[in-house]
């Protein structure tokens, strides 16, 4: 697999995963989504599984269905959640 890729690669059964064009994969374990607005915060969808946002060390349990977290951050800044064993 590639380093880089979109998050339907991991979770081709998710729906919300199949358009999503502003989040990734780097590696198998880190989700990435950058603020690509001016807006002061962004949607992120974080699907099934256990993340930690790095920023904050706040843990996500992420039930099958996935969830939308809506994160504060600037233009040019990246919201990055490691994915953690269950």
């Amino acid at each position: 697999l590639p380093l880089v890729r979109p998050l339907v690669m991991e979770w081709q059964d998710d729906e919300n995963t199949w358009d999503i064009f502003d989040e990734f994969l780097y590696g198998d374990d880190f989700l990435v989504a950058p603020s690509l607005s001016y807006a002061k915060e962004r949607d992120v969808y974080l699907p099934e599984g256990k993340w930690r946002e790095l920023d904050t060390g706040k843990i996500y349990n992420v039930s099958r269905g996935g969830i939308h977290v809506k994160k504060a951050i600037s233009v040019g800044e990246i919201a990055v959640y490691k994915r953690e064993e269950f």
